[in-house]
């Protein structure tokens, strides 16, 4: 089961595999051989997998709070929200005090537009750990969304005080300056991320969305082309519905 973690740990996931299964059919009750190969499952984006782990490491230890928030996670990862938040609360009635089941269960209320519920799950996961990067990103992106616009990025602002390097919490402070007109400010925010980031779709389709509240519609224009171009992805699919647009709204100017 060790050989197994840190092979995987290694980058060797092929092999990881083959040690944590040879470790569970030696021993099926080993809870813990059973979580490892749910986390490596999970991480390689198989949730079915990673849910049968699941129930097989709580068959071994029923009372294991972190089993049951893996299951609660991989079950989410499935869209089967209700389900995930019965076994989220359960991992919780087990340890009130895992900010992480917390974290879960915040994330799939939110999922499901129960933000009140959310932000109270949210705020008490952060109330018993403070680092909770996570937590504090999702209460950010709930507060965006009831339109709390000033607590948004108050939260932004303290993971960057714990993590100055926090991608996300960069990019969407660089959107809110976006979003409040502070278009040159946005450029030279989404210019930085670039530096360390020059590949990264979602900085490179606001940045060309700056570009053009600032006027410079030809270097916006050649930023959404060469990302049209790009395999289909979400901001690949943005960028080209954006260029269709701006196509109409000349073709009307031209009549």
């Amino acid at each position: 089961a060790n050989l197994g973690s840190a092979l995987a740990v290694n980058g060797d996931v092929h092999e990881g595999y083959n040690a944590l299964h040879k470790a569970t059919e030696l021993d099926k009750g080993n809870g813990l051989a059973w979580d490892n190969l749910a986390r490596l499952f999970m991480a390689s984006g198989k949730a079915g997998e990673a849910e049968d782990a699941w129930r097989k490491a709580i068959q071994a230890v029923p009372d294991q709070e972190t089993f049951y928030t893996g299951l609660g996670t991989a079950i989410a990862a499935q869209q089967r929200y209700p389900e995930a938040i019965d076994i989220l609360s359960r991992a919780i009635s087990i340890n009130p005090q895992s900010s992480t089941a917390w974290t879960q269960l915040g994330v799939v209320r939110f999922i499901r537009r129960d933000l009140g519920m959310a932000e109270e799950a949210l705020k008490k996961s952060l109330s018993l750990n403070p680092m909770d990067l996570s937590a504090r990103h999702h209460l950010s992106t709930l507060f965006a969304t009831l339109g709390r616009q000033q607590e948004a990025e108050q939260e932004l602002a303290r993971i960057l005080e714990i993590d100055p390097d926090h991608l996300r919490a960069r990019v969407d402070l660089a959107i809110f300056a976006l979003s409040k007109g502070k278009y040159s400010k946005a450029l030279k925010m989404f210019d930085n991320i670039l530096s360390a980031e020059p590949e990264n779709e979602r900085v490179l389709f606001y940045r060309a969305i700056a570009l053009e509240q600032n006027e410079n519609l030809a270097e916006a224009r050649v930023v959404l082309e060469k990302l049209a171009a790009r395999p289909e992805s979400k901001y690949q699919r943005r960028a080209t519905m954006h260029l269709l647009q701006k196509k109409r709204e000349i073709d009307t100017v031209e009549i």
